[in-house]
């Protein structure tokens, strides 16, 4: 997924997002900022398998948009219920990512084997 339509899924999330409308550059801006700062994060762990700047793999999506949105929500002005919602689900989106990367399979690359 595009890091441009990986911000529209953050917005959503965040329900910050008028879908009639597009993306402006300063949320853009933004959503790519929490991002990288993440990726750098998951990188330090080792727990990242493609490039800053690739799109990003279908399986790390859903955990990544919603640990953007715990960083971000604060800044879009969240309620705050639902951003200790975010905080809670970001723990466990990077434990996903851990087992995800731990089964040793990446659905994003199959392998044929032919007989």
């Amino acid at each position: 997924m595009t890091i441009a339509d990986f911000a529209v899924k953050v917005m959503q999330k965040m329900g910050v997002w008028d879908i009639a409308k597009t993306l402006s550059a300063e949320d853009l801006t933004n959503v790519t900022d929490a991002y990288n700062t993440i990726y750098l994060q998951l990188k330090d762990d080792s727990l990242v398998t493609w490039g800053s700047t690739e799109d990003i793999p279908t399986r790390f999506v859903l955990p990544l948009v919603v640990m953007v949105a715990a960083e971000i929500g604060d800044f879009y002005l969240v309620p705050e219920a639902q951003l200790q919602r975010f905080i809670l689900q970001a723990g466990i989106a990077e434990k996903t990512i851990r087992k995800q990367l731990a089964s040793g399979q990446d659905p994003d690359r199959v392998t044929a084997e032919y007989f």
